[in-house]
């Protein structure tokens, strides 16, 4: 269960079961994502966190490096209008498979 966005930095595997994959849950009325401006339940490191807006780009490139994100599922709970599933701002070496919204 999440009640804000899960921001991956450089050098990370989020890998769940291929056979029964796992599911990370917003919450119903998480704060920051009823909207009108949209927030990702997951993001890379690239511009997330930072003090210019998320999708800007000014990012540490070095933040963007090795990530994956294997055979999992994402679930957006209800009243959540701004959510984005993910905000995938990456460089080389990364993958995403196996992956449901």
């Amino acid at each position: 269960m999440l009640s804000d966005t899960l921001v991956l930095w450089y050098s990370t595997q989020l890998r769940g079961s291929s056979v029964d994959p796992p599911t990370l849950v917003l919450r119903a009325s998480a704060p920051g994502f009823a909207g009108p401006k949209l927030k990702p339940v997951i993001a890379t490191a690239g511009g997330c966190n930072q003090s210019t807006p998320w999708w800007a780009d000014s990012f540490h490139a070095n933040d963007m490096f090795y990530l994956e994100i294997h055979s999992v599922s994402i679930e957006v709970g209800p009243s959540n209008d701004g959510a984005v599933g993910i905000f995938w701002n990456v460089a080389q070496q990364t993958s995403l498979r196996d992956v449901a919204i």
